[in-house]
């Protein structure tokens, strides 16, 4: 009798991914309200939380997102559609600013773009594969992402929730489905562009199944990629050339393909360990991947020869921010983690499922220290006190700081500023043009490079000198 419970319980976890997400959601609220100092890539969401807290002290138009190191003439940014920072900025008018409410945003889409997806492979295969694919997903490196104020989960999030409304009105026809379907999805490509991958294979498959609803799927995905071609490809460029700044878009085609393969072993690294942190899911992927080949069940083959098609143009695109960067893995391992839920159904071998054990466990195993601020970090919250009792100017003085163009401790002092090498330390003339554009103190954050230099020092401590430019 309470094995038939146990066996009844058991059976119902395996085939409803919908508790599995609420299990790592809950999970991942641990450290929720940490400040960004995390060593993964904190410097990536300080940018983000820069353009939210000045959404909220200088202007709140969407259209030109500001930042705060002003290492140019001004603080608007040719970037991504800064949907994420938006959002944290419309809940910060309410309740007041807290840097948090990026983290738990992306948190909350990240894991309703998760259950959509469960919800398709669901719907066109079932709940078992959908299981098996969505606990790939979250043991990913989706796991310390979508906990993050950054964009990347969050705007794979968005198309995939996009895909629930288009499944929906392929079998209803209701039109709030497809409008809601443009809308997310739009906004998927525009927050991120690589996201947009997902729709090449999307269009495929309508294409192959035509009718009146895949029609009108059709006219609304090309009009997204025609909203995120003139926000990327025409307002980008515009704003770059009116304000003087620019961030990444990738590198020139010819240049990204020589960037790969003059650095084919960072690249293969990036993809074999950063897309689950864990060599065990990987090679099970692989193992899984083989059978896929080997047998070719025709619903799967050319959608996903599609789909890694163009991930390896938008890998060549990015070139040297591809192998640099672990989080672009992040828009192809939905796809990933289907191979490995499809290849495990399909499986008679029970070793698989050991592995898949075994590499669950590795990858949070690799991925827990995300979830704690080192102590050797938590100076870096001191300097905004140093510098307020300092400064009688407030918020309006400027800074320099020798960080190497990472945002971090300029978000954390909550300053405007810019960066200084060595070298330029005591080069008198950089240091008057500093001065002629209201720089104030110059900080040495003594972990990073530094000259003993020429200027009245106004503070010093274990971790910082202060200097009055």
């Amino acid at each position: 009798m309470i094995k038939k419970y146990l066996d009844k319980i058991g059976n119902n976890f395996l085939n409803n991914y919908k508790i599995l997400v609420l299990i790592f959601f809950i999970l991942r609220l641990y450290g929720i309200t940490d400040p960004p100092l995390e060593l993964q890539h904190s410097w990536r969401q300080c940018t983000g939380l820069m353009i939210s807290r000045n959404f909220l002290t200088i202007d709140g138009n969407i259209l030109y997102p500001r930042i705060d190191d002003l290492c140019s003439s001004s603080d608007i940014i040719a970037f991504e559609f800064q949907l994420l920072s938006y959002l944290h900025y419309l809940i910060s008018l309410l309740f007041g600013y807290e840097h948090w409410y990026g983290r738990l945003i992306n948190l909350i889409i990240s894991s309703i773009g998760t259950i959509s997806f469960g919800y398709i492979v669901s719907r066109l295969f079932n709940n078992k594969i959908a299981w098996y694919s969505v606990c790939a997903i979250l043991v990913s490196s989706w796991l310390i992402f979508s906990r993050k104020m950054m964009p990347d989960t969050f705007s794979v999030s968005l198309v995939f929730i996009s895909f629930y409304f288009a499944y929906r009105y392929y079998t209803n026809q209701k039109w709030l489905d497809i409008l809601l379907f443009f809308t997310f999805f739009t906004l998927g490509g525009l927050v991120k562009i690589p996201a947009i991958i997902y729709g090449f294979i999307f269009l495929y498959i309508i294409i192959v199944y035509r009718n009146k609803s895949t029609s009108n799927l059709f006219i609304s995905t090309i009009l997204s990629y025609i909203i995120v071609f003139v926000w990327y490809f025409i307002w980008g460029p515009y704003i770059s050339t009116k304000y003087g700044n620019w961030t990444n878009i990738g590198m020139p085609f010819l240049e990204g393909i020589y960037s790969i393969f003059n650095n084919l072993d960072k690249t293969i690294h990036n993809i074999i360990f950063n897309s689950f942190r864990s060599y065990i899911l990987f090679s099970l992927f692989l193992m899984c991947l083989v059978n896929i080949i080997i047998k070719k069940p025709k619903p799967l083959c050319k959608p996903l020869a599609l789909i890694f098609f163009f991930f390896v143009l938008y890998m060549f695109k990015a070139g040297y921010f591809f192998y640099h960067h672990n989080y672009y893995m992040i828009p192809i391992i939905p796809v990933l983690a289907f191979i490995i839920g499809y290849g495990i159904y399909h499986s008679k071998n029970k070793v698989i499922l050991l592995l898949f054990m075994a590499g669950v466990i590795e990858s949070i195993a690799n991925q827990q220290n995300d979830f704690r601020i080192k102590k050797s970090e938590l100076y870096k919250l001191t300097l905004k006190s140093k510098l307020d009792s300092l400064d009688k100017l407030g918020y309006s003085s400027k800074i320099l700081i020798n960080t190497h163009s990472n945002p971090q401790q300029l978000y954390l002092a909550n300053r405007k500023g810019c960066y200084i090498n060595e070298f330029e330390m005591n080069d008198s003339t950089k240091l008057n043009s500093y001065r002629k554009r209201s720089y104030f103190w110059l900080v040495i954050d003594k972990k990073h490079r530094y000259q003993n230099l020429n200027l009245h020092k106004v503070y010093e401590d274990e971790n910082y000198m202060i200097y009055n430019l």
